[in-house]
């Protein structure tokens, strides 16, 4: 499940979602940006749109976001940093088409595995900071708010594609 969670969050940066006025846009029409600055933006945007998502489903005091969502980046970051470095060395392999060796396949396929308990051990490690900013029902319905978060970007997406 927390693979599955992984993906579509590193899906959701494939197309852009922009908040204005409780009204979505997407400035990309879907499509996936071209320019790293785009791409940026795209980041940006879904970030601040996870934040006000959060934010609203976890009824957050302004005090609780001031202290949340810097730490809550950070911890996405470091998720994001791992699944970067596993996603390149697959690549690196499939470029290697059939001049990959054993221990290029072996190396890959160690490093999918354990890109979940990486995963975990971060969540983990942020727990501890966010019960010190949540409390127990906000810390129980995270999960399930993330989920719901990355649902809703999918359905979005979805919609733009069959337009």
């Amino acid at each position: 499940m927390k693979t599955i969670l992984s993906l579509l969050l590193s899906l959701s940066f494939l197309f852009p979602i922009n908040a204005t006025a409780g009204h979505h846009r997407t400035p990309f029409h879907g499509e996936m940006p071209q320019s790293k600055e785009d791409r940026q933006k795209w980041f940006q945007e879904v970030r601040e749109l996870k934040h006000q998502f959060l934010a609203k489903e976890l009824k957050l005091t302004k005090e609780q976001q001031n202290a949340f969502f810097p730490l809550y980046d950070h911890m996405e970051d470091e998720n994001r940093k791992v699944n970067q470095e596993v996603r390149l060395m697959e690549r690196r392999v499939y470029e290697l088409k059939g001049e990959a060796t054993d221990l290029d396949y072996q190396k890959a396929t160690e490093a999918i595995y354990e890109v979940k308990a990486k995963e975990v051990e971060i969540d983990m490690k942020y727990k501890e900071e966010f019960s010190k900013i949540l409390n127990s029902r906000q810390m129980f319905l995270l999960k399930g708010v993330e989920r719901k978060f990355t649902r809703d970007l999918m359905d979005r997406h979805q919609k733009i594609k069959n337009k």
